[in-house]
């Protein structure tokens, strides 16, 4: 630890040890080391989303934050919200056509977020269901069609972007998002049929994905059926495919008639974010705000659609770096920056997220229902995984590019005991991206990515409690002083990947990313899941 951080907590120490509220004078490896060993107990059973074990945790941590009266300033407290436990397919799915009953599975299968709905329309085809206005290309797939009251189908994918410059595709190619626009234009359903190009195999999969349910019923057909159904215009898949991979083709209707339904089974449950808050002095800068988060939630028991990297293994997945070991860092920072209410010239909040593992649910429910102006937010802080710390004592920080400020502040507080590892992109596969995508500087802190990640194996025992204390209390000094800083200016650093989510690059594709690694020659592979497409 260098001399200034050691000053900055020394003074902290000495002028607030006499505080009235539960304050921490001195972050401790026993306090770390309490807070992370209950997170990722037996007893919680891995903290799976809207479980026994998240609603413990969410109230652990409520008593913490209230200890150090983090209530006392309204709005904080728990912040409830539903989300999707459990997906599964129903048995009144259908599709037909000219007599024939299609076979679920084979020939059609339902999307997770789909709405239990029946529909009958006239086919349109539209292209990839694109509409951008970006890097010199203005392109619309709908442009000339009526979709009202009309089933579209829709390739999957997309045209490659450019090699260089802005991507004019950039978050409009995921299903979701092709799903909107053709609701916003009338449609009545949406069925995806993937060329060649996109997918070889053309392998139909039920992807579980947790998500909040469309407006209109969705499917995905075989490359074969959508050949049967194409059958009078002359065209196959795999034309359509490469005519519109070239550029955009006007859409057109197929002239038959389908009926669908669609039936997907959802379990929901609520959980909570838990929010605390610190008012600064009336001053220049005290009603801004500086966040300071970390999601509480893991995998639970594991098993098929949770992320677990051993599927097949229905066990504690402990989670204590991934993310208890962060929840804990935010619990001493809270209880730290609680004794240094009086000198704070900005104010700060202190958020333990739910349901980050299913994609970020938690911080993307904090930035759409914000307990402060979205606008008055000048900085967050996001702790995922800081208990990992080894032998070359790297530090991640990621989002360093996302403020014209953080090189030379960040500069100024390297300590000679951590071995920084900086990356400026401000996206990424954790909480700081949903503050990210809403223009506000973000700082990622992790000590790294490791074989237990996603595993049983990531238990109590495995923490380094020492490497955590010099962690959080290097991140107390640093939020100090930007709590100080009298400008904190974004900027843009890379794509805002809006729709990236930890899920989709994580868990879809069987990987853990790392963002650190700045060769710019892509993302680096760390840890595949076996079975994935990594």
């Amino acid at each position: 630890m260098n001399r200034r951080l050691l000053s900055i907590l020394t003074t902290a120490t000495v002028l607030f040890s006499g505080c009235n509220e539960k304050v921490i004078t001195d972050i401790t490896v026993e306090e770390l080391q309490s807070h992370t060993s209950y997170m990722a107990s037996e007893e919680l059973a891995g903290r799976y989303p809207g479980r026994d074990g998240d609603k413990a945790a969410a109230d652990y941590i409520f008593k913490q934050f209230n200890s150090y009266g983090l209530f006392t300033d309204a709005p904080a407290g728990k912040q409830v919200f539903e989300i999707t436990t459990s997906v599964s397919i129903g048995d009144s799915n259908n599709l037909e056509w000219s007599d024939r009953e299609f076979e679920l599975m084979k020939d059609f299968v339902p999307l997770s977020y789909s709405p239990n709905a029946e529909v009958r329309g006239m086919v349109v085809f539209a292209g990839y269901g694109i509409i951008t206005n970006k890097a010199g290309i203005n392109r619309n797939d709908f442009s000339g069609s009526n979709l009202q009251g009309k089933v579209v189908l829709l390739l999957e994918g997309g045209p490659e972007k450019p090699l260089e410059g802005e991507d004019p595709y950039e978050g409009i190619l995921s299903r979701r998002s092709k799903i909107l626009r053709a609701q916003d234009l009338g449609a009545a359903a949406v069925m995806f049929v993937s060329g060649p190009v996109f997918d070889t195999d053309d392998k139909l999969e039920f992807t579980n994905i947790k998500e909040s349910t469309t407006g209109i019923p969705a499917i995905r057909i075989s490359r074969g059926v959508g050949n049967i159904l194409l059958s009078s215009t002359g065209y196959l898949v795999s034309e359509l495919e490469a005519e519109n991979l070239k550029g955009r083709q006007a859409p057109f209707e197929l002239e038959l008639e389908v009926p669908l339904r669609t039936h997907v089974i959802s379990e929901k449950e609520t959980t909570q974010n838990i929010i605390g808050m610190i008012k600064a002095p009336e001053g220049p800068n005290s009603d801004e705000y500086i966040v300071v988060g970390a999601h509480f939630d893991h995998l639970g028991m594991g098993g098929q659609g949770t992320g677990s990297r051993v599927p097949d293994t229905y066990a504690v997945h402990y989670g204590a770096d991934d993310n208890a070991s962060g929840t804990a860092g935010v619990i001493e920072l809270a209880g730290f920056f609680a004794g240094k209410k009086k000198e704070l010239e900005r104010s700060m909040i202190f958020v333990a997220f739910a349901a980050e593992e299913m994609g970020l649910l938690g911080s993307r429910y904090f930035v759409e229902n914000p307990p402060v102006e979205i606008e008055k937010i000048k900085l967050m802080f996001n702790l995922d995984m800081i208990g990992r710390l080894n032998e070359e004592q790297k530090l991640t920080i990621g989002g360093t590019g996302t403020a014209a400020e953080f090189d030379s502040l960040l500069s100024s507080l390297n300590p000679g005991s951590l071995n920084l590892a900086l990356s400026p992109e401000g996206s990424g596969p954790s909480d700081h991206a949903s503050f990210y995508s809403h223009d506000i500087p973000v700082l990622y802190f992790s000590t790294g990515a490791h074989p237990d990640y996603h595993t049983p194996g990531d238990s109590v025992g495995n923490i380094n409690f020492e490497g955590m204390n010099l962690v959080t209390n290097y991140l107390a000094g640093l939020g100090t002083l930007m709590a100080g800083q009298k400008t904190l200016n974004f900027r843009e650093a890379g794509p805002k990947r809006t729709e990236s989510t930890r899920q989709n690059l994580k868990v879809t594709l069987g990987f853990m990313p790392d963002f650190t690694d700045n060769s710019n020659s892509g993302v680096k592979v760390e840890f595949p899941t076996p079975g994935k497409p990594a």
